[in-house]
């Protein structure tokens, strides 16, 4: 039977001292709580980006230990002995870059045809070659100006085996990234094939390999060092750095949020389907959640990193990220961009691998 004491105190409610323990308990719950939900899906949106971005840093990782430090990539050193894919293709099978098997057993691939024999079924063509590489970047690699290439399918075969069994697996699209997001959501996220492919819709990854990180070093010199080299001047310019080869690992990005995914403005592209912010992060505003070499992730914003560029501009002259490409004086998408914003850090760093997207790590 309780004594008194503790009658009374049932009765009285919480001491002061358990009511203070009680109060700070919650408080602490809070403090936990708001960054989780106090901005909801957007906030949401950037832990779950971070986790994702942990998880295929990771992948890559195990797969360059498994492939002697070597990045993944399409590109093989023997490319940069030929003048472009049809001299290449002539003399031998140019490695494909597969999506995956649908639920019948249809292979999805971008093919090359060749002419040896073992690659003559190859339903496929040299108007595949950009997506072969990194991304094109003048001379026989295709458009520079397009944008595409493998830099934008982290979740091909090759790595992928490394993180999940699927291409349309959620790892690899952040919810703020929010038309892919949701289409996906009510079509290929519960679907168990490899790839799914229906009504022509197809989304890349939400998260993009920075290009400049994965053709040879060489081919984005620094101004002061003789500029850009087009990938045809020189064999070395096929052969994919290591990870190791990173000068500034954990300045360096690695892998960017592709799309305009935090803090998207209300602006929609001239043709009024798709917001301008899904094509690039030409903007400001836009903050990626962003992993680097070293594997840390954090959100950067694309001002902080245009900051950085224009200080090392007017310091040395050279930028963070190159200017004399095919790609352009404006960089990628310069059409697209928010109040006339110029920033390709990730896409074109100066010095490839060996640069750097930042001067501090933040």
């Amino acid at each position: 039977m309780p004594t008194r004491s503790a009658r009374t105190r049932l009765q009285a409610g919480f001491t002061l001292t358990e009511a203070i323990t009680a109060t700070a308990t919650v408080l602490i719950v809070v403090a936990l709580l708001i960054p989780m939900f106090g901005n909801g899906l957007s906030r949401s949106g950037v832990y779950i980006s971070a986790n994702n971005l942990r998880r295929i840093s990771m992948g890559c990782a195990a797969y360059e230990a498994s492939w002697g430090g070597r990045q993944w990539s399409k590109l093989e050193p023997a490319m940069g002995l030929y003048n472009g894919c049809t001299p290449y293709a002539a003399s031998t099978c140019p490695p494909a870059l597969t999506l995956g098997r649908d639920n019948s057993g249809g292979l999805w691939s971008y093919w090359i045809r060749g002419a040896p024999s073992q690659c003559t079924s190859y339903p496929g063509n040299c108007s595949n070659w950009p997506m072969i590489m990194p991304m094109p970047i003048g001379g026989t690699t295709g458009d520079a100006t397009s944008g595409l290439g493998s830099w934008r399918l982290i979740n091909a075969r090759g790595v992928r085996e490394y993180i999940t069994s699927r291409f349309y697996d959620p790892v690899f699209y952040s919810p703020n990234d929010v038309l892919p997001y949701q289409q996906l959501q009510t079509t290929y996220f519960s679907s168990p094939n490899e790839f799914s492919y229906s009504g022509g819709l197809f989304w890349e990854s939400s998260y993009k390999l920075s290009p400049a990180a994965l053709w040879g070093v060489g081919v984005f010199r620094r101004p002061s060092e003789g500029g850009f080299q087009a990938p045809d001047d020189f064999p070395g310019a096929y052969q994919t750095p290591t990870a190791s080869a990173a000068t500034y690992p954990s300045l360096k990005t690695r892998l960017m949020e592709g799309r305009w995914c935090q803090n998207p403005p209300a602006i929609t592209h001239p043709d009024g389907a798709v917001p301008t912010p899904y094509l690039s992060n030409c903007g400001p505003g836009s903050t990626p959640v962003t992993a680097f070499f070293d594997g840390h992730v954090s959100l950067v914003s694309m001002s902080t990193f245009a900051a950085d560029d224009a200080a090392v501009t007017k310091q040395t002259g050279d930028g963070l990220w190159s200017r004399d490409t095919p790609v352009g004086a404006g960089g990628l998408y310069p059409q697209w961009s928010i109040g006339d914003f110029r920033n390709s850090s990730h896409i074109l760093t100066t010095g490839g691998i060996t640069g750097r997207d930042l001067l501090e790590s933040r």
